[in-house]
């Protein structure tokens, strides 16, 4: 066996047992969280679809559809599995293993080289895996916003492209046909499919990774960065995947399908002057309950360690988040950026995750869908981008800086993922599962109990 076939086999093997052992962990993990009729809702819509109601005709929706990313995935699943509460947790499991993975897999990736960083896969798969008690709703339960980003992190994976393209020498419009004939349409096409499938699904697609994709590209395009064609080619994902969502949704009206109402993150408004303060309260507080980070209020105990543990890891995090701004800002300033610097020139997956980040963190904070820290399940997406920005750009950050810093970032980041990891096995193997409902023992049968009665009209 030669040495790339045996690599790629172990390759192979490796991620197959990382999949069976998360998703066998998520599996078991999911069934603390209690379902209740929104997430039913999901199961419900896939079984009409199965029975020919493709658009769901005299449905009306909740505010997000979910319609793509995971109402067909249920019903696809519901060929195979049983119709019953456990196929919701064994489908969440999926969307949240595949989300890891491939997260992991673009936090290792590194800009015009074939080479992973195991280092930057370990950091990001530290800081995605082990869920806190509250992100673990929004990461094992859904639909909640977790299977948009299972599409949206395998388009940032296919944009992942080098910086200049390879283009021979010509005349002038000989060149441009061959510099549009060198772009990877195989990749941007893959791109713009699965941002229109997360879109269609999820408005928020539109505020945390289409727009961040176009300003970015803006910004390369302004200062030279790339080549000017690549760059017009992925505005142009962007203009298709609204197109395709525009398209898709005239389609499903002209056949009489699904209705939505027109309140939700579909219509986001500015919240009321009044009521801004408390936005921003919420918006600390809920990042805080995310990373299992709320110290507040603890008393001084062995017990407090594991927040305040947690607590650092999200500073690092937003220092990370700061550096990367940072060094935009002064790639935008400069007129030639210096390849020697460390912060010259962000990579371009690095910056769109940067800004999707920032955007996701605002909209929350001046959004008029805030309802106290109930809503904290929109941190999904800085959560997934988080765990990428520290695998990608964090740890050749820290790379870079002198080593008693780099040393001391490195003992701080492993604290913060040892609390994460403690809190999440400690809840795995001790606490027992909850028990079934008081319904769902009076009603004797399950699958009959979930069974629709008909359309909800």
């Amino acid at each position: 066996m030669t040495t790339p076939l045996r690599s790629r086999l172990l390759t192979f093997l490796g991620v197959a047992l990382a999949f069976v052992l998360l998703l066998t962990m998520y599996r078991y993990t999911s069934r603390y969280y209690s379902i209740n009729s929104d997430i039913a809702n999901a199961i419900l819509e896939a079984q009409d679809v199965l029975n020919g109601n493709v658009f769901l005709s005299h449905w009306y929706l909740t505010t997000v559809t979910f319609y793509t990313t995971d109402v067909l995935l249920f019903a696809f699943s519901l060929q195979f599995l049983p119709f019953k509460t456990g196929t919701i947790h064994d489908v969440n499991a999926f969307i949240f293993t595949m989300t890891v993975l491939f997260s992991v897999w673009l936090a290792g990736r590194r800009e015009n080289t074939n080479k992973l960083s195991i280092l930057g896969m370990m950091a990001a798969f530290l800081v995605l895996a082990f869920p806190s008690f509250h992100h673990g709703v929004a990461s094992l339960l859904g639909p909640i916003h977790m299977g948009t980003m299972m599409w949206i992190v395998p388009a940032l994976l296919a944009l992942d492209l080098p910086n200049a393209l390879t283009i021979p020498k010509g005349d002038e419009g000989e060149s441009r046909f061959k510099a549009l004939k060198s772009l990877p349409w195989s990749r941007l096409a893959l791109a713009s499919l699965c941002l229109s499938i997360a879109l269609i699904g999820d408005t928020m697609t539109l505020f945390v990774i289409v727009l961040p994709i176009a300003l970015v590209s803006l910004l390369r395009i302004r200062k030279n960065q790339g080549e000017r064609w690549l760059e017009a080619a992925i505005l142009g994902v962007c203009f298709t995947t609204v197109f395709i969502t525009k398209a898709f949704g005239l389609v499903v009206r002209m056949a009489n399908g699904y209705r939505m109402p027109l309140s939700g993150t579909s219509n986001i408004s500015f919240v009321e002057f009044p009521h801004f303060f408390d936005n921003i309260r919420y918006t600390i507080q809920g990042l805080l309950r995310v990373y299992n980070a709320d110290f507040f209020g603890i008393a001084l105990r062995r017990s407090a360690a594991v927040p305040l543990l947690s607590f650092v890891g999200l500073c690092l995090i937003f220092f990370c988040l700061l550096h990367l701004f940072s060094a935009l800002i002064r790639s935008q300033k400069s007129s030639e950026p210096s390849p020697e610097s460390p912060v010259a020139a962000v990579d371009r997956i690095s910056a769109i995750i940067g800004v999707g980040m920032i955007i996701n963190v605002l909209s929350y904070a001046f959004g008029n869908f805030v309802v106290e820290l109930m809503t904290i399940r929109y941190f999904v997406p800085f959560v997934i981008y988080s765990g990428i920005l520290i695998g990608r750009y964090g740890v050749d950050l820290w790379s870079t800086t002198q080593q008693p810093i780099r040393r001391e970032a490195a003992i701080a980041f492993l604290a913060a993922s040892f609390s994460a990891f403690y809190v999440f096995t400690a809840r795995l193997l001790t606490q027992p599962l909850p028990g079934p409902s008081p319904a769902l023992q009076l009603s004797g049968d399950l699958p009959t109990a979930m069974e629709p009665t008909g359309p909800v009209r």
